[in-house]
């Protein structure tokens, strides 16, 4: 387990490369969010379980709480909208059936609890907001990917137990760093299921 030291100098890492980022942050349209564990060379990306529902008089839209997943490049469902680099709120392309407004990237139950599910829901939930930092601004290896921490829990959004595939869930997990011996192997590495690689549709 690191030491408090360690947890301070971390988080203070991260606030600064936020705050670094959020200088030079500007608006982007949906992308594919892509994880950056490329098993057997398979790119899997940030998506809702099911995809939207789709109905000829209501349009598309989801249920409030559905789980959040990798898939393989698909559907609507993978379109998301963030500021990157910087903390706001992560938004879907969908939302409620009938009224189209994006819903948001959230922890379900407001959980602080590390493998929480990340689920989609309509906004106004107190886990919605996310800073969103450059790997390259915290030292991972992940070139050109970034990191979602929430800015309720303090934690990541990950795979859980780092195994991507079609349908794995997304979850809130502490960050996995190598000043941290407690994530498994390897240890004391970044964990690539823990970042995230924007792509246009």
């Amino acid at each position: 387990m690191k030491t408090s030291a360690t947890r301070i100098a971390l988080g203070l890492l991260i606030a600064a490369a936020t705050l670094a980022a959020s200088k030079g942050a500007h608006a982007q349209g949906f992308v594919h969010w892509r994880n950056a564990s490329e098993p057997s060379g398979v790119k899997y990306y940030l998506g809702v379980a099911g995809g939207p529902i789709c109905t000829p008089t209501r349009g598309c839209g989801y249920n409030a709480g559905t789980q959040i997943i990798t898939w393989t490049l698909s559907q609507g469902d993978q379109n998301w909208l963030a500021n990157y680099p910087e903390t706001g709120v992560v938004q879907n392309e969908f939302g409620d059936r009938g009224v189209g407004d994006p819903w948001d990237l959230a922890v379900y139950g407001d959980s602080l609890a590390n493998n929480t599910n990340l689920v989609i829901e309509p906004p106004g939930d107190s886990s919605e907001t996310w800073s969103v930092v450059s790997a390259e601004s915290i030292g991972a290896p992940y070139t050109g990917c970034y990191l979602f921490t929430n800015q309720r829990s303090g934690k990541v959004m990950a795979v859980y137990q780092g195994n991507v595939f079609n349908g794995a869930h997304v979850v809130q997990y502490d960050l996995c760093s190598p000043t941290d011996g407690k994530c498994g192997n390897p240890s004391n590495a970044y964990h690539p299921d823990q970042f995230w690689c924007p792509e246009n549709p």
